[in-house]
């Protein structure tokens, strides 16, 4: 349920020399315990050798235009996870992904690199988000003895690993009992529900990279969000509504080399800025998700664990996706958790 590390142990004496019995060396500890998140990011990166990522690390990478290519994005986050935060490899699930490291071509081709007092953490977190869309996770349950995990944002498609109702029982069922609301199912608590919308910040985007004097554009627009001279496609009632034009410009950004490159992050900025967001919090039995139903070959020692960042869910018939959960014991036999969905947008006409 939980594998992290304490930071101070504080037991209050509740034993006492005047009766037989509890006995005098009692104690009561209250632990304050933290997750490997906490000692993930007071790792800072400390050699004294600057690490560059101007070439593959892999020596037989085909050249590209005469040169050897940049390193690959997944190749940077290992080596700060490895090299820099001292994480075994056998505790590593980075996935080979062909994205680069390619060098801003305004800025005198500068390679990336990373000088000493960088935080290796935060610096593998914000690659991971910042060029592939994928996270980075700590998995207790995963191999065997726990897996670092870079996985995917999923889109919403993905079959979901829980359900989560607000209905009553199975007829004839008690509502506590296990499958009382079907299989991979628990229920609502009552008056713990709070729903929220968090409006769009945008609502039209333009990506415009270069290569060598020639200029790659994209563009993107919400017609749910705001009406284009001559067009009424806005939805006062649709959650994207803003009702005016809100546009988000990244110009000529050097390290955007090729047209999918510049497609790709107008993507990305379009579902980040010009999307509204729904966000479900909750308190539940806690799920022990059946994971080697849905990733057999990752969990091979121990098959269930509570929900992590990133699982798709179903909610009142909605898939939505793990925000967070934070775990909730109460006298060793109620097990429950304090849960956050984000739900996925509806798609847009084309």
């Amino acid at each position: 349920l939980f594998d992290g590390y304490w930071i101070k142990p504080e037991n209050r004496i509740r034993g006492n020399t005047t009766t037989a019995w509890p006995n005098t060396n009692w104690r009561q500890y209250e632990l304050v315990c933290v997750g490997k998140w906490k000692r993930l990011v007071e790792r800072d990166y400390l050699q004294t050798d600057v690490l560059s990522f101007a070439v593959d690390v892999d020596p037989n990478a085909v050249p590209q235009e005469g040169i050897r290519p940049p390193a690959k994005v997944t190749d940077a986050i290992r080596l700060l996870l490895h090299m820099g935060a001292g994480i075994p490899e056998n505790q590593l699930d980075i996935p080979d992904l062909g994205i680069r490291l390619w060098p801003n071509q305004l800025e005198g081709q500068a390679a990336l690199k990373i000088l000493a007092g960088v935080n290796c953490g935060q610096f593998a977190v914000a690659l991971a988000r910042d060029y592939l869309n994928y996270y980075l996770v700590w998995d207790a349950n995963a191999g065997a003895s726990g897996l670092w995990r870079l996985r995917p944002v999923p889109r919403g498609d993905e079959p979901a690993m829980w359900t989560f109702v607000e209905g009553g029982p199975l007829p004839g069922r008690l509502a506590t009992a296990p499958g009382a609301h079907g299989p991979a199912s628990s229920f609502v608590a009552r008056e713990t529900l709070t729903e929220f919308t968090l409006p769009p910040e945008n609502n039209f985007v333009r990506v415009t990279g270069t290569l060598k004097g020639e200029v790659y554009s994209c563009t993107a627009r919400n017609p749910k969000s705001w009406n284009r001279p001559g067009e009424s496609t806005a939805d006062p009632n649709h959650p994207d509504y803003i009702g005016r034009f809100r546009p988000l410009y990244r110009k000529f950004d050097g390290s955007l080399t090729t047209k999918e490159a510049v497609q790709i992050v107008t993507r990305r900025l379009f579902d980040i800025a010009c999307r509204a967001q729904k966000f479900a919090r909750f308190t539940t039995p806690l799920p022990l998700i059946n994971a080697a139903a849905f990733e057999p070959s990752i969990y091979t020692t121990r098959t269930r664990r509570p929900p992590l960042f990133g699982d798709v869910v179903n909610f009142n018939g909605e898939p939505y996706m793990v925000n967070q959960c934070d775990i909730d014991l109460r006298k060793e036999h109620h097990m429950l958790c304090h849960i956050e969905l984000r739900g996925f947008p509806p798609p847009l006409p084309a």
